[in-house]
């Protein structure tokens, strides 16, 4: 079961990253632009908000982890 656990934490740390870099990309393009200064502000606190998820799933560890597993688990066997 640690196995499962692992690959969907790192399937969504995976999914963090390819999100952050598309809005790091997103935000660098609105900057060039001049007019959207504001959603490279958002972007940035989308970033914080991803880092914060990210952390918070390594501090919960197991506990959470084992809420996700058992979430899969059911998902997988809703029996």
């Amino acid at each position: 079961m640690v196995v499962g656990r692992q690959a969907i934490i790192l399937k969504f740390v995976e999914g963090v990253k390819r999100m952050l870099k598309h809005m790091a990309d997103q935000a660098g393009k609105i900057h060039r632009d001049q007019r959207g200064q504001g959603m490279a502000e958002y972007g940035l606190i989308i970033a914080l908000v991803a880092v914060l998820a990210i952390a918070g799933f390594r501090l919960l560890g197991r506990n959470l982890g084992s809420k996700v597993q058992d979430v899969a688990d059911t998902i997988q066997n809703p029996n």
